[in-house]
């Protein structure tokens, strides 16, 4: 695990790195895309950044939302307002790394889904048609996403004998047996101390393997990006097809993926996230059998 890249001067969280280099190479993919496209280059500078504002605040409002920790997130502006004003700014990076407790990227691709449109819409630019165009790179954007995630030891699945399965002593939280049992943090997941006891890795007597979903995920959003791209020439003379292809391909992923995370389960024991991949692929399908009519009323432009 390399949670901090230390710099000596500043120390940099390599999820926030892995971030801020998702963002850059879709930046540096879709500027040379979007004239290829007849798109002036500079609506991907101006996608990106709304993306990277609307995605940050979208993630931690989710997480605040979905765990309810509003008292926390009044100290955590406090601590980052004193440290600003103090000059303390490494403490108030990491303050602002942990603000809500990570980006949660569900909230962030509503939030940044939202402000898009309203952008695209003030340009009068189809907003269809941008998608078509964005979403493989939205799939590329997360899968490295899900590096940061693997590095930082967060974002892991259940317990699993595999021979593939991976241990995060210091993960976030770490793989343990007090995290999964009664009184742990995935209490809610049902293991009991002794249930456990089949997943310790050997020679220990607490650290439990678990299902590597960051590497799940993220392969499975290389795959789709590769396929999305390679067939784009072809599916671009259909408005709305290549973001069809991508919201239920998205959806697949995210939902099959989360049947072994150790994200909280709800009605139906399905996670939150589970419910907007189900949204994500019903928006897809009714898309796609509405391609005709679509092109009928908007064509490519």
């Amino acid at each position: 695990m390399y949670p901090w890249i230390d710099l000596y001067i500043i120390k940099i969280p390599s999820f926030g790195l892995m971030v801020a280099f998702a963002f850059l190479v879709c930046n540096h993919l879709l500027k040379k895309e979007f004239p290829k496209n007849g798109l002036d280059s500079k609506i991907a500078d101006d996608i990106i950044f709304y993306s990277i504002i609307s995605a940050i605040i979208g993630s931690k409002l989710y997480h605040i939302i979905e765990s309810g920790n509003y008292l926390q997130l009044y100290y955590s502006l406090e601590s980052i307002f004193i440290n600003i004003i103090s000059f303390n700014f490494n403490d108030a990076f990491n303050d602002l790394q942990y603000l809500g407790s990570g980006l949660v990227f569900n909230g962030g691709f509503i939030c940044a889904i939202l402000f898009i449109f309203i952008y695209l819409k003030n340009k009068k630019i189809n907003f269809l048609r941008i998608l078509d165009i964005v979403g493989p790179f939205i799939l590329l954007g997360h899968g490295i996403g899900r590096i940061g995630c693997l590095l930082v030891g967060d974002d892991y699945g259940i317990p699993t004998n595999l021979p593939w399965g991976i241990s995060l002593e210091n993960g976030l939280p770490p793989t343990t047996i007090e995290t999964f049992s009664e009184y742990g943090q995935f209490n809610y997941l049902g293991y009991s101390s002794s249930e456990l006891q089949q997943f310790l890795v050997n020679g220990s007597n607490n650290v439990i393997t678990v299902h590597p979903t960051q590497i799940y995920e993220m392969s499975l959003y290389f795959i789709g990006f590769y396929i999305l791209r390679s067939k784009f020439n072809v599916l671009k003379h259909t408005l709305g097809q290549s973001s069809a292809y991508y919201l239920m391909y998205a959806g697949i992923s995210r939902f099959m993926v989360e049947i072994i995370r150790t994200n909280e389960r709800y009605m139906f024991n399905f996670s939150s996230a589970q419910y907007v991949s189900i949204i994500l692929f019903i928006i897809g399908m009714i898309l796609y059998f509405n391609l005709k009519k679509i092109n009928e009323l908007y064509g490519n432009n």
